[in-house]
């Protein structure tokens, strides 16, 4: 919602925005992650939301429900770096683009 609000340039900043925005920064925190080296806590990190999504298209199948995406193991198996590709494509570049399409820019300060 953010980012589709930042590309069509509507953005009034009023409380509805502001916790729009909120929202973002809190999951762009949630994302931090991926900016650390792979062993050690990026790679546990990885792997828990892994096992969180699987779990969830798990369920999914179990209620006999559309599988969201990323979350049937049975597509992606256990390539990592494919899934990591995916997560950062799909989920945790778009929130840091609409994000940073709303800092001032450098002409502008």
């Amino acid at each position: 919602a953010l980012q589709s609000r930042t590309n069509a340039g509507v953005f009034y900043g009023n409380g509805e925005d502001r916790l729009l925005i909120s929202r973002a920064i809190l999951k762009a925190g949630e994302h931090g992650y991926l900016a650390l080296p792979w062993s050690g806590s990026h790679e546990e990190t990885c792997r828990r939301y892994m096992d969180e999504l699987w779990e969830q298209g798990d369920d999914e199948k179990r209620r006999s429900i559309e599988v969201s995406p990323l979350s049937d193991r049975e597509d992606w198996g256990a390539d990592t770096g494919r899934i990591q590709c995916a997560y950062i494509s799909f989920l945790a570049q778009p929130i840091f683009e609409a994000l940073k399409d709303l800092s001032p820019s450098e002409e502008s300060r």
